[in-house]
């Protein structure tokens, strides 16, 4: 019972030094907006309009054209935050910081696998400029899968034999580098977005069946 109190502590306390990460990438975010949103007014054609939904707050999962955006944020948040708590452990190595990172890093890599793989957005017609955008992020989103792998089973291999120092920060590496290509794929696919319209309103994506 001590152990699951201090999993629970120790898991808490990651997400509390987490939140100022995340307001401060949600404050970009929303300035992001700001600056693109003239853009975006000038680059929708002005004959079509987004169709309004049926309920004025919540869409229903139909009205999606693709469910990948819906999914794409746990991987990042659970990439990062792990590499967090990978870091703490090398300093004060605790067992059950050791589990708080294999659970993080497995929520990260489903995540990363279900984004990349399951719900990947199919798109058509892209001008030649967002192709090559958007083969960027598929890049880095499928290299996010094969590192967060590896830490994965690197971590597993350290948790449950004799823990080495140097074999922790060889996991804290292979982790960084997996935090590091999930956050350059979430920048081009913000990009995407934002900017090029990839998805906006259901521009250039292949519509799912109803």
């Amino acid at each position: 019972m001590a152990q699951i109190d201090k999993i629970i502590t120790l898991f808490t306390l990651i997400l509390l030094l987490s939140f100022p990460v995340l307001a401060q990438e949600h404050s970009h975010s929303d300035s992001a907006k700001e600056e693109t949103s003239v853009v975006v007014e000038e680059g929708l054609p002005e004959a079509e309009e987004i169709p309004a939904t049926e309920n004025s707050t919540f869409a229903s999962w139909d009205e999606f054209p693709n469910l990948h955006p819906m999914v794409v944020h746990f991987p990042i948040v659970l990439l990062l935050v792990a590499l967090l708590s990978q870091f703490i452990g090398l300093f004060a190595y605790r067992k059950e910081m050791s589990w708080v990172t294999i659970f993080l890093l497995t929520g990260g890599f489903i995540g990363a696998l279900l984004a990349g793989l399951v719900f990947h957005p199919h798109t058509s017609e892209l001008p030649e400029n967002v192709k090559q955008v958007f083969e960027t992020h598929e890049y880095y989103a499928f290299l996010t899968i094969w590192l967060a792998a590896i830490a994965l089973v690197l971590k597993i291999i350290s948790h449950f034999t004799n823990r080495k120092t140097w074999f922790e920060v060889i996991v804290f590496l292979v982790l960084g580098a997996s935090a590091l290509t999930v956050s350059l794929a979430g920048h081009l696919g913000s990009q995407m977005v934002f900017i090029e319209e990839v998805g906006a309103g259901g521009n250039y994506i292949e519509q799912h069946d109803k």
